[in-house]
């Protein structure tokens, strides 16, 4: 499906207003870690969005995440639930990460959330189509994904606008958020312009054109 104009155009006002009181959002404003007496490089505010199924590879995203800990003072919110959220969970206390991550659950409307993050993450091992990347670039926010069939290296134009990584590297997907969050790119609502509704009924109104010509 096309994304509506006036989500591509930006994440509405009202939602960001109302961003405090949205479920797990308090992990993005949590205070500076120190590790032995060191403070930590300042980090960044890392969303994935989507169900807690192992199709998503959230484990691959809390080990990469891990390592990015290492280096920087980041959070990862992760929004959606499944039957993977006991174990999510486990990973990330075992890990030693828990205190920098959130899981709240399912939220009806991302766009707030979108408005406060400045990373997000798809980690699929499989997508139908990616949509959720187009959601974060529509509202300006750089993204990563994992190169899985089908529909992110279309979107990203093979990396053109967002870092792609192979699926289930740990180590290529934590350099790749470093990297982004250091330097993050391309500006990613211009790309989400082409899924636009306007895009979309342009675009099936040529192939219908161009079929019946042919016929």
């Amino acid at each position: 499906r096309g994304y509506p104009g006036e989500t591509v155009k930006g994440t509405e006002i009202r939602g960001l207003e109302a961003a405090a009181a949205l479920p797990g959002v308090e992990i993005f404003h949590a205070g500076t870690r120190r590790d032995g007496g060191k403070i930590l490089a300042a980090g960044g505010r890392v969303l994935a969005v989507g169900a807690l199924k192992k199709v998503k590879d959230h484990e691959t995203l809390l080990r990469a995440f891990a390592q990015v800990r290492q280096r920087m003072d980041a959070r990862l919110l992760v929004l959606g639930d499944g039957p993977e959220r006991a174990s999510l969970e486990a990973l990330a206390r075992q890990l030693g990460i828990e205190d920098a991550v959130d899981l709240p659950g399912f939220v009806g409307e991302v766009a707030p959330y979108f408005g406060r993050a400045d990373l997000h993450v798809l980690s699929s091992r499989a997508e139908g189509f990616g949509n959720v990347l187009v959601e974060a670039m529509a509202c300006g926010v750089p993204v990563i994904s994992t190169d899985c069939p089908n529909g992110p290296a279309e979107i990203l134009e093979n990396g053109k606008w967002g870092r792609m990584v192979p699926v289930g590297d740990t180590d290529a997907l934590a350099q790749a958020m470093l990297d982004t969050l250091d330097n993050p790119g391309a500006l990613p609502a211009q790309r989400a312009m082409d899924f636009s509704v306007d895009k979309a009924t342009d675009a099936y109104l040529a192939l219908l054109l161009a079929d019946g010509k042919n016929k």
